[in-house]
Parts: structure tokens; sequence; C-alpha cells
């Protein structure tokens, strides 16, 4: 086999490894994202709701 090739061939496998990893992080950012939006518009909700109901569910979700 071709010494370039075989080259080309662990590159490409590093490559993807290294890709692995920052679709890993990436994922892991939206989700704090995510969470941190909800959060957000949970506390928003507590400090601007009337609604008794609308209070609890904001408070569970405060909690988790």
């Amino acid at each position: 086999m071709d010494p370039d090739t075989i080259s080309d061939n662990q590159k490409a496998i590093q490559i993807n490894r290294e890709i692995s990893n920052l679709q890993e992080i990436y994922d892991l950012t939206q989700d704090y994202k995510k969470y941190k939006k909800q959060y957000a518009d949970a506390k928003e909700m507590l400090n601007n709701e009337s609604d008794e109901d609308l209070l609890d569910m904001a408070k569970e979700d405060l909690k988790d």
C-alpha cells in the first residue's frame, strides 16, 4: 500500500476523532443554553406571574 494513502487514512481517523469530540462539546453547549433559557424563563415567571398554578409550575422548574 502506498505510504501516502496510509498517512491520509491515519489523518482521516484523527480528524474524525476530533470531530466527534467537538460534537460532544457542541451538544453540551446547546444543552447548557437550553437549560439556562428555561431557568431564566421560570425565574421571570416567578417575578411577573400572579396565577398560583403557573407560579407553582415555575417553582418546580427552578428546583430541577
